[in-house]
């Protein structure tokens, strides 16, 4: 007799034990929550708006570089003997919103060019007998998605100002002794422009 109530026993609760399993099983999957939200859509307006090849020129006989993003840059840089070194990074040509203007500045004594789009550096180009040339495109003063740091460098036996956001300038100028200066604003990668631009590959 007591076999049989012990055997009753078990059967009990291992249906027990099954049917919490089942419930809890069943229970979790309901519990689950439903999204019936449609998916967020992306702002596509300045994906879709031009971009324009920040182009780095190196001159030998003046240990200068020089960034450039317009038609007189480029120019300017080839009738002063520059050679073209490689794509930097990507500008608006134009404002759009959030953005700020890269500037680029010029100093006779030292023949330096200097971009720069901060405060800072505009009044330190001011402070020390920079003049201004032109703006040379817009960039964000903040990082926004898919940007990279447009990075200033400074090299104080060359007095030479070099803005860079590749991962090579940035070796480059270690390479060679330049210092950080500090983030001028964000640019787009180079791979989103390069077919805009006939790079030839020198090094700084």
């Amino acid at each position: 007799m007591n076999s049989i109530l012990s055997r009753f026993s078990t059967s009990i609760l291992s249906a027990g034990l099954l049917f919490g399993i089942v419930a809890c099983s069943n229970q979790s999957t309901l519990s689950e929550p439903t999204n019936t939200n449609p998916p967020a859509t992306p702002d596509t307006t300045l994906a879709q708006t031009p971009l324009e090849p920040l182009l780095l020129y190196w001159s030998v006989a003046r240990e200068d570089n020089l960034s450039t993003a317009t038609s007189v840059g480029e120019y300017s840089a080839k009738d002063a003997g520059y050679v073209f070194a490689r794509v930097e990074g990507c500008v608006f040509p134009t404002q759009q919103p959030g953005t700020v203007p890269l500037k680029l500045y010029w100093h006779p004594g030292r023949e330096d060019n200097f971009t720069t789009a901060t405060p800072l550096g505009e009044q330190t180009a001011a402070d020390v007998g920079y003049l201004f040339a032109r703006v040379e495109g817009y960039v964000f003063p903040t990082q926004q998605p898919g940007t990279v740091p447009l990075k200033l460098y400074w090299h104080p036996q060359r007095e030479d100002n070099f803005t860079t956001a590749t991962l090579l300038g940035e070796q480059t100028a270690a390479d060679v002794g330049y210092l950080f200066a500090r983030v001028e604003g964000y640019v787009f990668p180079a791979s989103q422009c390069e077919q805009n631009s006939n790079p030839r590959i020198q090094r700084i």
